[in-house]
């Protein structure tokens, strides 16, 4: 098969779908990955064939003033951080703009019999399969598919408890959506591709179509309430499980970094070879990795507002006090995931002063999941499902400090399966942090133990569940595009005839 991938987002979207388009490739179907510059360096490592989006944010004032202005998102929620972006890039004033970033989704489309897309672009899969009757299929990795188990995870961390009002916390979220996508491409839509403009609510109409197959990339052990796939999901809404790496690779030179600081020398063929048998005495005593998530106003490789900001510039002071608190002999790995490359910023990049027991990590473009191996706790803000399935496969403790609604959500759900405890990064007292890591590392076997069975119980064929579901659509793909060709020629049909009974009664 041909199959296009379209994909926006931080590394945590994109890489489950890469992984997956890299497997693809090995069994011999032709890919190509749409995406951005900033993930570019992954379907390079993967040498998979790659059309780079040309357009970029060019006004990060004007986005931030939008985020604070749209009451239709939360402020909080990357997500919808993400589609704000894609919005202020495709209706910016230059047309030529708005038309070349949509325009490479349809036409590096053509020619292709499938499209894969994630969340971000769901909209522009289902704008071309309007045109060209290609069929799509969404990888999906957070829950946010409608159940009466409970509200959508961009809404409330909170059981609402009653079934009907968990089911109206989506109809809302999706009429948001609708929205503002339909805001966002209606122009490109009528003018471009000449399709009438798309119905209001149509997200939900996509999700509940009986054409559209979903694959859920996310396990159902980590599903609010711990009670499973909901009985009410459609058999068509595939919960496959976590997509990972099976072979962990170097990718940047932070890794050898990292590696002359753990004394690892066992590398073959740049895959990294996990031996958790090092000179530590005692799994807890390994090192600490820490993850943040901060940068300055002139990175524009991502919006977060301000608010987000001062959270995490808060519990910096908070961890200074805690690496002091544990002493030397405990070791720390801190990953900035966004930081400033700009030379101006070069000597203030560093989220703490490295010392002999703690190594800064900045930009880090790395599967760092092999990092968990050495690790003996994560400190993170659970901003996406690639770093909870990371901690998850590889049985590490975890504390999450969340910021927003889907955030705590999985704080919650970890902390309520005995593997972690949840912290909100907004009241962070001063030995909240301290504390916590104390009472994982007193109970440390205990806790460990639940990690390991709650990784033994992850589904490990998630991506031969992925290839069969892609490669069972590939029959329905060619009758799906001839039933549209032929739908298209009916209505051409059809327009002629009706122009001749105009021309005949006048």
């Amino acid at each position: 098969m041909k199959i296009i991938f379209f994909l926006i987002g931080i590394i945590g979207d994109v890489q489950p779908s890469i992984i997956l388009a890299n497997e693809l490739n090995k069994r011999g179907h032709k890919i190509l990955i749409v995406c951005e510059e900033k993930t570019k360096f992954l379907t390079d490592h993967y040498k998979l064939e790659n059309n780079i989006l040309k357009c970029h944010i060019n006004d990060k004032n004007k986005i931030k003033k939008q985020i604070k202005n749209n009451n239709n998102f939360n402020n909080n929620n990357n997500n919808n951080n993400i589609l704000i972006k894609k919005s202020s890039i495709e209706n910016d004033d230059n047309n030529d703009n708005y038309y070349q970033r949509l325009n490479q989704f349809y036409l590096s489309s053509i020619g292709y019999d499938l499209v894969i897309c994630n969340y971000y672009c769901i909209t522009e899969a289902l704008c071309i399969r309007d045109k060209s009757g290609i069929p799509f299929i969404p990888l999906i990795g957070t829950p946010i598919l409608k159940t009466s188990l409970f509200p959508h995870i961009h809404f409330s961390d909170q059981n609402l408890s009653i079934p009907a009002l968990n089911k109206l916390t989506y109809n809302r979220e999706y009429l948001n959506h609708s929205k503002n996508e339909i805001e966002r491409v209606d122009k490109w839509r009528k003018e471009y591709l000449q399709l009438d403009g798309l119905k209001d609510n149509f997200f939900e109409k996509v999700l509940f179509d009986p054409n559209v197959n979903i694959i859920n990339t996310f396990d159902q052990l980590i599903l609010p309430g711990g009670n499973g796939i909901p009985n009410d999901y459609l058999d068509k809404w595939n919960v496959v499980g976590f997509i990972n790496n099976q072979e962990p690779r170097l990718i940047d030179s932070n890794s050898e970094t990292l590696l002359n600081f753990l004394n690892i020398e066992t590398i073959s063929n740049g895959c990294i070879i996990v031996d958790t048998n090092s000179k530590y005495q005692d799994k807890k005593d390994l090192p600490i990795i820490f993850e943040f998530h901060y940068h300055d106003d002139d990175d524009d490789d991502d919006i977060i507002t301000d608010d987000n900001n001062e959270d995490h510039q808060e519990i910096i002071p908070i961890l200074k006090y805690t690496i002091n608190a544990l002493g030397n002999n405990q070791k720390w790995i801190i990953l900035n995931q966004y930081n400033n490359n700009n030379n101006k910023n070069k000597n203030n990049n560093k989220i703490i002063d490295n010392l002999e027991n703690v190594i800064n990590i900045n930009n880090f473009k790395n599967d760092y999941q092999w990092i968990y191996k050495y690790c003996s706790l994560s400190v993170s803000y659970g901003a996406n499902m690639n770093s909870i399935s990371g901690v998850l496969k590889s049985s590490l403790p975890s504390i999450i400090t969340s910021l927003s609604f889907d955030q705590s959500t999985w704080a919650k759900r970890i902390e309520s399966m005995g593997i972690g405890i949840a912290l909100k990064s907004s009241n962070l007292k001063k030995d909240d942090l301290l504390n916590s890591i104390l009472s994982i590392k007193e109970n440390y076997e205990k806790v460990k133990n639940c990690c390991t069975g709650i990784s033994n119980q992850l589904s490990n064929d998630s991506l031969e569940k992925s290839i069969t579901l892609i490669e069972n659509q590939k029959s329905f793909s060619q009758q799906y595009q001839q039933r549209h060709q032929q739908q298209k020629q009916q209505e051409q049909q059809l327009k002629q005839y009706l122009q001749k009974q105009r021309k005949i009664r006048i």
